[in-house]
């Protein structure tokens, strides 16, 4: 199943796709049938709306990101099952645990069992709630659902914690952009959940800001979807196009200097730190507006404290005790 977001036209949606038949299947089809539309085989369905001019992690983690995740995790915990009772047009579906198993109609019930811990012990029968209609059946089950996340960079980076850094950190391991510059060869370490949610922790104890961008690794607030980590995001293909093409651009031009220009040494340094300097001057200028719009926040939540305490004095009488400021 895909699921995945993108900002457009004054809005950010979220979509989910969900194919009905493989890859091969459908390959299989098109080269057999000249009118067969591909669109038949998967179903496709819009499940956030936001309006937006430009899609801000804040902004998700303010509205869809905790219903999203909580999806998300029942998809992945969860077995679908279809059931379709006689004389209705309607096919009911019910969750049921993943690891259920011997699912059944029984005595007009969905029933299913589980094993009682991993070791398969003891075995525990579960019934579903709802009565169902006297020959109703089971028409299908979806064993497991794997989730694999789609779109942009910096869609990435702001649902895995990493927001503004999609530019300098790879969301799949723990190089930066200099080091997997070096050579095709740097294999990074991989990024996991438990790394991401072990940085966020320390990300936030540091009280005294001391931790540096090294050990940070991109890392500056919480993941939004806290079950899906890099494995389920699928490298997006345009943009791996792009970085080749930058790629091929950037030694072009180093060849360029090297062998037709023939930049001094000094210079080519020069050319070098002034770029540094100004990624530097810009990762420094986005933590500055972003510890503005925090310290703007506290600033609101204290005065409404404030405020609040202060009419619950004047409820009380109890303001001409404490002066008026």
């Amino acid at each position: 199943m895909g699921v995945g977001a993108d900002q457009g036209q004054g809005a950010w949606r979220s979509w989910v796709k969900i194919p009905t038949m493989s890859g091969a299947e459908i390959r299989n089809r098109m080269a057999n049938d000249v009118n067969y539309e591909p669109k038949n085989c998967y179903i496709i369905a819009q499940v956030e709306h936001i309006v937006c001019k430009k899609d801000h992690h804040e902004i998700l983690s303010a509205t869809v990101s905790d219903d999203l995740s909580a999806a998300y995790e029942t998809l992945q915990a969860s077995s679908l099952v279809f059931v379709k009772e006689v004389g209705e047009k309607r096919v009911k579906s019910y969750y049921i645990p993943r690891n259920a198993y011997n699912v059944c109609i029984e005595q007009d019930l969905l029933t299913y069992n589980l094993h009682a811990d991993e070791r398969d012990g003891f075995v525990m029968k579960y019934k579903h709630d709802e009565k169902l209609k006297e020959g109703s059946a089971i028409i299908i089950i979806i064993p497991h659902f794997d989730l694999y996340v789609t779109g942009d960079l910096a869609y990435y980076a702001d649902v895995l914690g990493m927001p503004k850094s999609s530019s300098y950190w790879c969301p799949w391991c723990l190089l930066s952009r200099v080091e997997w510059q070096q050579s095709a060869e740097n294999n990074g370490e991989k990024r996991t959940i438990e790394f991401l949610q072990q940085t966020y922790n320390a990300v936030r104890n540091d009280v005294q800001k001391r931790m540096q961008p090294t050990e940070k690794k991109g890392v500056s607030c919480a993941m939004h979807y806290k079950s899906l980590g890099p494995d389920n995001f699928v490298p997006p293909l345009l943009h791996m196009e792009m970085g080749l093409v930058n790629q091929v651009w950037e030694d072009f031009e180093n060849w360029v200097d090297g062998s037709v220009e023939i930049i001094p040494v000094d210079e080519k340094a020069a050319r070098k730190a002034v770029l540094d300097a100004k990624e530097r001057l810009e990762r420094a200028a986005d933590e500055r507006d972003t510890a503005k719009k925090t310290i703007s926040v506290e600033i609101r939540q204290k005065n409404a404290e404030v405020k609040s305490l202060k009419r619950e004095l004047q409820r009380r009488g109890l303001q001409s005790k404490f002066g008026k400021n």
